[in-house]
């Protein structure tokens, strides 16, 4: 039943289950602001990543490094408050370094399927779970406090 049971929970809250916005992206980063110059006009004529590392990178001296990935807003390699844009984008300081944004696709917020959530799913319906049989349990049964009895066990425990 708790299979069915999962599925109802994440069919009723379903809003909670989003993959954010994201974008496919390239992001370049390097300590030299005019070797990203560079690499910008390189990928504005289209060339290939291999080519631009190849050209920037010689000698055994890595002057940009390249990060390609599907990101969110909070991943490491994007600048803060970077603005989910199609295209190249202007230099930022970040991390103590520079970076430059090409971003190929803005992809939207997309609802994931219970597969793809199914472990925050039965997280929280694990937690849903705990705070009914709590509440069903205090609805049941009244809690009394015997303070004589809890007294006389505090007095123990600081005499030990």
């Amino acid at each position: 039943t708790d299979s069915i049971d999962i599925q109802n929970y994440y069919e009723n809250h379903k809003n909670k289950y989003i993959t954010p916005k994201r974008i496919d992206a390239i992001v370049a980063s390097s300590s030299n602001q005019k070797t990203l110059k560079k690499v910008s006009k390189l990928l504005q004529k289209k060339m290939k990543l291999e080519q631009i590392k190849n050209l920037i990178n010689s000698n055994d001296n890595i002057e940009v490094i390249f990060t390609s990935d599907i990101m969110d807003a909070n991943h490491q390699a994007l600048p803060e408050n970077f603005e989910f844009e199609k295209g190249i984008s202007k230099i930022y300081k970040h991390n103590n370094a520079y970076v430059l944004v090409q971003v190929k696709e803005v992809l939207p917020e997309t609802q994931k399927t219970l597969d793809e959530a199914k472990g925050a799913v039965i997280s929280d319906y694990q937690i849903y779970k705990e705070e009914n049989w709590l509440k069903g349990l205090s609805e049941k049964f009244k809690v009394e406090l015997n303070n004589d009895a809890l007294i006389k066990v505090k007095s123990q425990i600081k005499n030990q």
